[in-house]
């Protein structure tokens, strides 16, 4: 698959990246995401779309793949939730391999869960795996639908096609009547929550901005750069997917940064209150969805 991007600058940045606070550091958040996946409140990150695979298929898959694995933990757990016995990880970034290698030694499973610093694109073209596995990279793919046709041409007949991802517009450009409604509701977010924790006295906005594409490009010259052509590929190659839109405007938007202020039980049911409130939202069509799973079998 032919790339726009640069992918030493991609390489770079993503070697320089560190985790922040957002949603999926928050349990009750996480809890309510992997609900909407598979139908069952699990804690940790990606048990949603692990469990789906596993309503899917029945049976442990032999050899899987994943791109854009960075440090290896969502692979890992594959591995040792026996979802499947083998899998390859690709990643640009070499200090994220790095430590997917040692993450693997320590899990005790390093025979079964292998390490690239590669682009798994210019090595493998044929059938070879049973589960091609997307966790928040795909959308980071300059062509998706390309990256999508790959992954259906890499699975062995039967192979599962697995991906839990931001689906929705390129770069993060909502708009202007979903920036409102999602300003509404952060609106009724009471002032506490936007104390900033470190004890500065700095506080949040309290307004969503839409920054600006150069600045999203600066930032990361691979974000979100082609998502929003995420679900009609998949529902173009793989036209029996399950597709489990899970939200994301009042999740992802309205809340972000907030997640650390939540605390108390009053605060947690103010929480679920917006988790939900989200995903009726999203249901009804009033916000389209972010976020995304599927789940398709070759055939």
């Amino acid at each position: 698959m032919e790339s726009t991007l640069d992918t030493a600058q991609v390489a770079s940045h993503w070697a320089k990246t560190k985790s922040t606070s957002n949603w999926w550091t928050n349990r009750l958040a996480r809890r309510m995401y992997n609900f909407h996946v598979c139908g069952k409140l699990l804690p940790d990150p990606a048990a949603g779309i692990r469990d789906l695979i596993r309503q899917t298929v029945t049976t442990p898959l032999r050899k899987g793949i994943s791109v854009g694995c960075g440090t290896g933990v969502k692979e890992i757990e594959l591995i040792k939730s026996g979802v499947v016995d083998l899998i390859e990880g690709y990643d640009l970034a070499p200090g994220r391999i790095k430590i997917a290698k040692q993450k693997a030694v320590d899990a005790g499973v390093a025979d079964k869960a292998v390490f690239h610093c590669a682009n798994a694109f210019d090595i493998h073209t044929n059938p070879t795996f049973d589960l091609v596995y997307w966790d928040n990279a795909l959308h980071h793919m300059p062509d998706v639908k390309a990256a999508v046709q790959w992954s259906h041409s890499v699975l062995n007949d039967g192979g599962v096609f697995a991906m839990d991802e931001y689906v929705g517009p390129n770069r993060f450009l909502i708009e202007d009547a979903e920036l409102e409604y999602v300003n509404r509701v952060r609106a009724t977010v009471p002032d506490r929550h936007f104390l900033k924790p470190n004890a500065s006295g700095e506080s949040y906005s309290k307004k969503v901005t839409r920054e600006s594409l150069a600045k999203t490009i600066e930032k990361d010259p691979s974000e979100a750069v082609d998502a929003g052509a995420t679900l009609p590929a998949i529902r173009e190659i793989f036209p029996d997917a399950v597709i489990k839109p899970t939200g994301g405007m009042i999740f992802f938007i309205a809340l972000n940064g907030l997640y650390s202020s939540f605390r108390t039980d009053e605060d947690m049911h103010l929480l679920r209150v917006l988790l939900m409130l989200d995903h009726e939202a999203t249901l009804s069509g009033t916000l389209q969805t972010l976020y995304g799973a599927a789940v398709a079998i070759k055939k």
